[in-house]
């Protein structure tokens, strides 16, 4: 009897198990980790009720009339999910281009995306002394208020590049946020002002503006540094080329151990069907798109929230 029914429970189980394998394998990005996200989330567990746990979107290169549809779809989306977005306006080239702003200004209205400068012009700013630097950001946050109703705290310098000036100049100018890339932060001070998401949620700060010949730069300014720490897609051998997203979220992973959040970097040509390595036509890739959203439903499903770089300078203390 024991051998009938063990003959019969055998051929039931491995049928079983072959469904569960199925389901398993069907599930989308958004709800079935990946094996980076496995790796490491014992380790974000660990920390989880220390820090932000959080990750910033940050979209640069917002302009007039160069591909709008791409820039609007991704606004899109993030409105579609009420997710919050990040979005680098060069500010010279925004404002006539009446796609981009309304939809600039419905999100800023409806409180999930955060108005950031990413320069006046598209240009190198080390290049510029602290006055021009200074004079260049405060014409930008000027437009910036006069197209949207309010300054930005936040600057992205121009492929990434900043230095000591730069600093001071948003010092002067209440612009309290840098967000750069990690090669940049690293050259600058080897990572030493990275902010730290710790959740102590500390009310005073110290300086972390300086200069490793002159000392402290300004007492009374507290710039606050929080890198890209990953690209949706990277310039590589004259191309873009895109990021896996179990690497992006394993990138995440590791970043929010260390820091307590990420930031995830994203372009409008990330977004738009390519003409060649370095050219987009203002059509939508539909495929990039559905990536972002799952890679967005990954992170809300495994309880990572999405910020604005103020929100996540709310959770901790700047290092000096």
């Amino acid at each position: 009897m024991h051998d009938n029914f063990y003959s019969l429970l055998y051929p039931l189980t491995m049928v079983l198990m072959m469904i569960f394998a199925f389901i398993i394998m069907s599930l989308p990005v958004s709800t079935y980790p990946t094996e980076a996200f496995a790796r490491t989330s014992s380790i974000t567990g660990t920390t989880a009720s220390s820090s932000c746990k959080c990750i910033v979107f940050r979209m640069d290169d917002i302009q007039d009339d160069w591909l709008n549809s791409a820039q609007v779809a991704v606004m899109n989306l993030f409105l579609s999910k009420n997710q919050s977005l990040s979005l680098g306006s060069i500010m010279h080239i925004v404002g006539n281009d009446s796609k981009i702003v309304d939809k600039v200004k419905e999100g800023f209205h409806k409180g999930l995306f955060e108005l950031d400068l990413h320069g006046w012009d598209h240009i190198n700013y080390t290049q510029l002394n602290e006055n021009q630097q200074r004079d260049s950001l405060s014409k930008a946050n000027a437009k910036m208020e006069r197209l949207f109703g309010a300054k930005s705290v936040v600057s992205i310098p121009p492929y990434d590049v900043f230095n000591n000036d730069t600093i001071k100049a948003m010092g002067q100018l209440g612009i309290k946020i840098i967000s750069s890339g990690p090669a940049e932060e690293d050259s600058f001070d080897q990572n030493r002002t990275i902010f730290v998401a710790n959740g102590s949620r500390a009310t005073t700060t110290t300086t972390i503006t300086h200069d490793n010949n002159k000392g402290s730069i300004n007492k009374s300014a507290t710039i606050y540094h929080l890198p890209a720490t990953i690209f949706f897609k990277f310039f590589d051998n004259n191309k873009w080329v895109k990021t896996p997203l179990k690497d992006i979220i394993g990138n995440v992973t590791r970043n929010i151990a260390r820091y307590g959040y990420g930031v995830i970097v994203l372009h409008p040509q990330d977004f738009a069907k390519s003409v060649n390595a370095t050219t987009f036509s203002n059509s939508i890739d539909q495929k990039e798109v559905l990536d972002l959203s799952k890679l967005i439903d990954f992170f809300v499903s495994n309880n990572i929230r999405i910020m604005s770089f103020d929100q996540v300078t709310k959770y901790g203390t700047a290092v000096s």
